[in-house]
Formats: structure tokens, C-alpha cells, sequence
């Protein structure tokens, strides 16, 4: 079930990874893709995007096929 808080989708911290398989993408293809955002979206610490960032990388890309792997 998706939480959701006042129809807010909540998002979980994912790494580079995570968020390919979300796409069902590569990793190569996903850092392409992240490049021109790159400066929007904030860098990558900790091997983790944060959920605010994730937020960003699905407004910009839409839904990913794989939503359960992003989401709370």
C-alpha cells in the first residue's frame, strides 16, 4: 500500500542502482539521462539520491515502470 500524506507521494532514498531498475534501464543510460538535470536535482552523497531528490528525478522522467522500487 503507498502512504501518501496529505496526497503527497512520498519517496524513499535510492541509489543510482535502484533507480535504473525502477526505469528498467541501465546504469549508463540512467547517468546520461541524470546529466543535464544534474544542477536541478543536487548531487549524489553517500551513495544514496535523497528523497527530495528522487521526488525531482520522477517529475522530470514520470513514472517509473517499477514505482514500488521509489516509493514508501
Amino acid at each position: 500500500m503507498m502512504r501518501e500524506t496529505d496526497n503527497a507521494v512520498l519517496y524513499r532514498a535510492c541509489s543510482k542502482k535502484t533507480i535504473a531498475a525502477a526505469y528498467n534501464i541501465s546504469y549508463k543510460t540512467l547517468r546520461t539521462w541524470l546529466k543535464p538535470i544534474k544542477d536541478n536535482i543536487g548531487n549524489y552523497e553517500g551513495r544514496l539520491y535523497k528523497p527530495n531528490q528522487v521526488e525531482k528525478i520522477v517529475q522530470h522522467f514520470g513514472e517509473p515502470e517499477k514505482v514500488s522500487l521509489v516509493r514508501v
